[in-house]
């Protein structure tokens, strides 16, 4: 059994503050290794390992070639818990002659006289770091660059996987996650890398992976320019077009080298990769749109776009919304707005529109995981719900915006200088109450379960106790509480 916990990197910046760490939850941080990782993925053409549940995975070692059987199941938050069947060979060979042992017999079962072929091929720049409390080992720490390359599609991602060694205990693993996600501001990863890559080779490149639309409409403009800049633009509205790093650095006029770098560079920075002369001269300079805070940086102000309003079920569809878990989140919310309401006091007509807030909080992640908040937000303003007034439209953009970090005093002031300052006040304090309904009624379906429900609900001395119960309430009251 496999015991591990896994992480979305937003950046490589993320990730070498993570290298330079010297403790992690109070546990030691050994000098990292470096290493690279090969990883083919193999099945037969009807895919019947995928179809049972299963990844089968070869890997190349100084040792030989470790061939490795894994279940594919949901978690429940950052934890993995799979099993794992492993054999080490000499060589390659076909799995009837592999030795007699588990992962034969089961490979074999599920396979039978078919023949394995590849099916994707992972590279991994991996560092990995050693955790310990005195002399116990207590799990491995392996920060990977991942690249895919398959039928001119091109992925990259950076993760952090946290795996519990024979020493380490479940609650070392619980306390390492916890550090992860709210002293680090880390997103889970819910799904394997195998289940990752394959998922975006099956799915058509999509024109919103990479830009918002509000990025893509300044691109278009600097990419009029016969300079470094309108080439830098060109190649980005390429990517965002599904192309490769190759196919892009041809259509601008750049290495496929620069082309990367200015990737890696746009992922940390957004637009920030053009000087701020640049910008100015593709946007007007309004009041700042709901700036992000902390020690990440927004992208420059937005450029003033007309929103065109889209149905909920369209917004769905066009950004690849997780139907189920917005479906639980907004349940839970407006459970949670009838249990608080003698605390929040909002007025009745604003449940509906605490609804839709509960339904699109995650509208942005697939078009960027690491800062989907944001990404959700700029989508919200260009294409709002249908059938919302102006106020309600910055109102949803704003507990979007607000549904996954940390509500600070220093985060209010600086909304206090955009756009929200001129809803009229009584709605801002409204919007702020929403919020953090929609952030506890996320954190309600932490596990992605959809299993979790609000029980016996109690007051005392001023005091709401609200109970959760279902197989991951444990979790997701953890979740919510923390939210």
């Amino acid at each position: 059994m496999e015991i591990e916990a896994k992480f979305c990197l937003p950046n490589v910046e993320t990730s070498n503050r993570l290298r330079a760490a010297n403790q992690l939850a109070g546990f030691e941080l050994s000098a990292g290794q470096a290493k690279q990782v090969r990883d083919v993925y193999l099945d037969t053409k009807q895919r019947s390992i995928w179809a049972a549940g299963y990844a089968c995975r070869r890997r190349e070692q100084h040792e030989g070639i470790l061939m490795t059987l894994k279940r594919l199941q949901g978690t429940q938050g950052a934890v993995h818990r799979r099993e794992e069947l492993e054999i080490l060979l000499s060589g390659y060979q076909a799995p009837t002659e592999w030795p007699d042992s588990p992962i034969r017999e089961r490979v074999i079962q599920l396979i039978g006289e078919a023949a394995l072929e590849p099916l994707l091929d992972l590279q991994q720049d991996r560092f990995v770091r050693q955790m310990s409390q005195g002399k116990r080992l207590v799990a491995e720490l392996s920060l990977d660059n991942v690249h895919l390359l398959a039928a001119e599609r091109e992925l990259s991602f950076f993760e952090v996987e946290v795996e519990l060694a024979p020493q380490g205990t479940e609650e070392d693993l619980a306390a390492i996650v916890a550090c992860l996600q709210d002293e680090w501001n880390l997103e889970p990863e819910p799904v394997s890398k195998f289940e990752r890559a394959l998922a975006f080779l099956e799915k058509p490149p999509s024109k919103n992976d990479l830009l918002t639309p509000e990025e893509r409409l300044i691109c278009q403009a600097i990419a009029e320019r016969d300079d470094l800049y309108g080439r830098r633009a060109l190649a980005l509205l390429a990517l965002g077009e599904g192309a490769t790093q190759v196919t892009a650095g041809q259509s601008a006029g750049l290495s496929a080298r620069r082309v990367r770098h200015w990737l890696a560079r746009f992922r940390q920075r957004r637009l920030d990769i053009f000087p701020p002369r640049i910008l100015s001269e593709v946007q007007p300079a309004p009041k700042p749109a709901l700036l992000e805070t902390g020690a990440e940086q927004e992208s420059p102000p937005k450029t003033e776009v007309s929103p065109q309003p889209l149905p909920l079920e369209v917004l769905f569809g066009r950004y690849q919304v997780d139907q189920k878990h917005a479906r639980t989140v907004a349940d839970h919310a407006l459970a949670l707005f009838d249990h608080l309401l003698p605390f929040h006091g909002l007025p009745p007509e604003r449940r509906s529109l605490l609804e839709i807030a509960g339904l699109v909080h995650n509208v942005g992640l697939e078009s960027d995981p690491g800062r989907h908040h944001i990404a959700g937000r700029d989508i919200l303003l260009a294409h709002p719900p249908a059938d919302l007034n102006e106020q309600e439209r910055l109102v949803v953009a704003v507990t979007t915006f607000l549904h996954r970090k940390r509500i600070t005093s220093k985060k209010l002031n600086k909304l206090a200088q955009t756009s929200f300052a001129d809803l009229p006040e009584p709605l801002q304090g409204e919007a702020l109450a929403l919020a953090a309904l929609v952030r506890m009624a996320e954190g309600l379906d932490y596990s992605q379960s959809a299993s979790s429900q609000i029980g016996h609900v109690s007051q005392r001395e001023g005091t709401i106790e609200i109970e959760v119960v279902g197989p991951s309430a444990a979790i997701d009251a953890k979740r919510a509480q923390t939210k």
